[in-house]
């Protein structure tokens, strides 16, 4: 039962928090000097830093993007022109590889009898 009301607690210290890195703290400097205050010191100072780098954010003109990224042919055509020749080959390679390697046995084996 506790528990609850320190969960409602910590979420309306960080509800105060984030609206003082926001700058949409009501109240003016005693509310932004009751919030700073309910912080130990590197606290503080990182609830300064991350209001000021949201000003900076903020006061930045956006950019619009170079160019659309979308692409014109499916992922599918794009391989179907540049498949190698032998890449039929490819779904069959462990099972041709075994079959190399069951020749290369049976050489090794014939060879130490003759």
């Amino acid at each position: 039962m506790f528990g609850i009301w320190r969960h409602r607690r910590r979420q309306a210290t960080e509800d105060r928090l984030a609206a003082y890195v926001d700058s949409t703290l009501a109240g003016g400097s005693d509310a932004h000097a009751a919030v700073l205050g309910e912080l130990p010191e590197r606290l503080r100072r990182e609830a300064e830093e991350l209001r000021l780098t949201a000003a900076v954010l903020r006061s930045v003109d956006s950019v619009r993007a170079p160019r659309s990224f979308a692409l014109t042919a499916m992922p599918g055509e794009v391989l179907e022109r540049g498949r190698p020749r032998w890449s039929f080959l490819a779904p069959h390679a462990p099972a041709l590889a075994a079959a190399a390697a069951a020749v290369a046995l049976a050489v090794l084996v014939s060879g130490d009898l003759g």
